[in-house]
């Protein structure tokens, strides 16, 4: 079986490239997964089998995995990345 690992798929920063995050492809197709699962939940519910769940859990899955490379591999520091959403969320809660 191939390693997959997120540290074997981590390509090594050149200084021009430190900004700029790579994009991995392979996730897209989990994404759409995610999100069919929630559509076909939601206009096609199975009994028994509550698929938009599943979905939305498979989908944070897939946020939790993004994040902790993020923060552990490529060593963004937490203070940073915390203060970051902390100022993304200010407008949410203000038109809310």
């Amino acid at each position: 079986m191939a390693d997959i690992s997120a540290a074997s798929v981590a390509l090594p920063r050149t200084a021009a490239d430190q900004n700029a995050r790579a994009r991995l492809a392979y996730l897209d197709g989990w994404r759409g997964l995610s999100i069919a699962l929630v559509l076909i939940g939601h206009f096609f519910p199975v009994p028994g089998i509550n698929l938009g769940v599943l979905g939305v859990e498979f989908f944070f899955v897939l946020s939790g995995r993004l994040m902790g490379e993020i923060l552990f591999i490529e060593r963004f520091p937490l203070k940073k990345s915390s203060s970051a959403a902390f100022r993304a969320s200010i407008p949410r809660c203000w038109c809310s």
